[in-house]
């Protein structure tokens, strides 16, 4: 049975390959296939075309000659020149194989006829399957790039250590689509903060650029440019410099502060193991610390800001006193204009609630990391809490009472300018009289000036006479300079003590006042005295006067009186006695017009 199956199957194998060789002994037809590839290429880059001949049937034939076959090319351009190579049997004894190279950009049409010859001439002439093949050759170098597009969104920002793809449409003068090699073209960021990969340049521009790490210069923006090395086509394209969102680490981070500028201020520099990070104020902790030697040093003004001796001091010399500090930390803050702010740096400032002092302070900024705070490089930062007082920084306003006598008290301001300290220990106060100079106090606002003041209390000293005192102060880590407006002067004046009648300390001011209020007092009695005696001579005159005027009328009325009784007596006729009160009535009318003459009179004397 086993040898009867093997027989069989050997059967079968030799009857398929006789059909075969049958097959490939028929002749060539137009059945035969074309195929070209590349089918988009360079110039001078030959694109290989291969004939699959096949008979009537569509079976593979080896029965054929290259002369059975006619290959014609056809150009888009004139400009360009087409060669084709010589047919020729490829590899697979059923194949004919052909080159065709374009000297410039075009599309080139691929035919091939099928030209029966005498021993194969039972199949009719004609172009065989899929004759009429484009090729398209693109020009090199491309003379026009496209805009430049890329993975990422432009507005979105390219972050630090990230990668993108970016593509460009290439072509020529004419339009026509152009290739480049990676030494065709020039791929750069204006700042040099990246890296390029070329991929491709067939028809587009493909590269990869890949963003730094750290930037080695304050920039906002990524500008990414390709341009054309032989001619000044070139296209670049704008993304945000973003910052990785990642945790900070203690050891990459670092404190920069400014040792002139007070408040202080100081910048922050977030990053990790591989560079700059975006600063988050809740990934650090900043706390300050006063030492507990600073009680008794004062400062020079060149050394105010210099790093204080006790930087090597154990910890156990130091106390926090945060809470006596305004303490603020803010991000992407780190300049006044905005673009040259960095999201990798944020901004603590420290300044004291009442600047009544100069201590000597650190502050120290830590990483919160896994419940534990650990300080950044650079961390802490010695400094002195308060600008050392200078002459030219305060001003002695003076007292409240410039006028003052023995033993009384007043007030007296000094003003704070510039932001100095309020330090008491930098001022020393004198008194010309020996006065007293007491209980000096830091008023950290002052309606009066609106500003930072020092007052202390200025007690009068005892005088003899009135004496002018002067008030200097100076300050003394400034070569002893005095302040604005120093020296300031007060009148004192003795007091005396009234309840003693016997006291003879009046001074010789005092007596000469005496003297000329007793002169000028003389002086102005009498004067009104020769004044009221002049009035009252000049009523008495006047009363005379009317008194005297007053008789003469009552006298020649009288008269007036006798002269018509002796007309009465001497007539003794009724006509007398009826001219009587004619008379009379006419005498009367006489009296008071003299009357009224006079009365006129009086009243011009009273008018003199």
């Amino acid at each position: 049975m086993q040898k009867a199956s093997y027989s069989r199957r050997l059967l079968g194998v030799g009857l398929l390959l006789l059909l075969q060789l049958s097959g490939c002994l028929s002749a060539a037809s137009r059945e035969s296939i074309l195929s070209c590839t590349p089918t988009e290429l360079e110039p001078e880059v030959p694109s290989e075309c291969i004939i699959y001949v096949r008979d009537g049937q569509q079976e593979p034939s080896m029965s054929f000659s290259p002369e059975d076959f006619t290959v014609s090319v056809v150009s888009s351009s004139g400009r360009v020149t087409v060669q084709k190579s010589a047919l020729r049997r490829g590899a697979d004894i059923t194949t004919l194989v052909f080159d065709i190279t374009s000297s410039g950009g075009s599309i080139l049409t691929v035919n091939v006829f099928y030209r029966p010859t005498v021993q194969n001439g039972n199949y009719p002439a004609g172009p065989i399957r899929k004759s009429g093949q484009t090729l398209t050759v693109l020009s090199r170098p491309a003379t026009v790039i496209g805009h430049i597009t890329c993975s990422l969104e432009e507005d979105k920002g390219l972050t630090l250590r990230q990668s993108t793809i970016c593509e460009a449409q290439l072509s020529d003068a004419d339009g026509q689509p152009s290739v480049v090699h990676a030494d065709d073209i020039i791929l750069d960021e204006v700042n040099q903060l990246g890296l390029f990969e070329f991929i491709s340049g067939y028809r587009i521009l493909r590269f990869r650029f890949t963003a730094l790490s750290s930037p080695s210069l304050i920039v906002t923006h990524f500008t990414i440019r390709a341009s054309i090395r032989l001619n000044e086509a070139s296209q670049s394209i704008t993304f945000p410099l973003k910052y990785p969102d990642l945790p900070p680490t203690a050891m990459f981070s670092s404190l920069h502060c400014d040792d002139q500028l007070r408040p202080i201020r100081c910048t922050v520099y977030a990053a990790d193991s591989e560079g700059p990070v975006v600063f988050r104020p809740a990934d650090f902790q900043v706390s300050v610390w006063r030492w507990i030697k600073d009680i008794d040093v004062i400062l020079e003004n060149d050394e105010q800001n210099g790093s204080p001796s006790p930087g090597d001091a154990s910890d156990d010399e130091w106390y926090t006193n945060t809470e006596e500090f305004l303490v603020s930390v803010s991000a992407n803050a780190s300049a006044i204009v905005p673009i040259t702010r960095r999201a990798d740096v944020g901004l603590v400032t420290a300044s004291k609630r009442i600047n009544d002092a100069i201590q000597l302070q650190r502050l120290s900024v830590s990483v919160n990391s896994n419940g534990a705070s650990t300080p950044i490089a650079a961390s802490p930062f010695y400094f002195h809490s308060g600008v050392v007082p200078n002459a030219a920084a305060a001003s002695l306003r003076g007292c409240n009472a410039p006028v003052l006598g023995s033993g009384n008290t007043t007030t007296c301001f000094i003003d704070l300018l510039s932001g100095i300290s309020g330090d008491i220990r930098y001022f020393q106060l004198t008194s010309s009289l020996g006065a007293i100079l007491h209980k000096p106090e830091y008023v950290e606002y002052d309606e009066a000036c609106r500003c930072r003041t020092i007052r202390f209390n200025y007690t009068a000293p005892t005088v003899v006479k009135r004496n002018d005192d002067f008030i200097y102060v100076v300050v003394i880590n400034d070569a002893g300079q005095q302040i604005i407006n120093s020296p300031t002067r007060v009148n004192v004046f003795p007091v005396y003590d009234t309840a003693d009648p016997g006291s003879d300390n009046l001074t010789t001011d005092t007596f000469m006042i005496i003297i000329g209020t007793l002169f000028y007092g003389t002086i102005l009695g009498i004067g009104v005295y020769l004044v009221i005696k002049r009035a009252q001579k000049g009523r008495r005159v006047h009363k005379q006067r009317i008194a005297r005027k007053m008789q003469e009328v009552r006298e020649r009325r009288d008269s007036a009186d006798v002269d018509a009784s002796n007309e009465v007596a001497i007539g003794g006729s009724r006509q007398s006695s009826e001219i009587l009160p004619r008379q009379t009535s006419t005498t009367k009318q006489g009296f008071i017009s003299n009357a009224a003459v006079d009365q006129e009179r009086y009243h011009s004397d009273d008018s003199d």
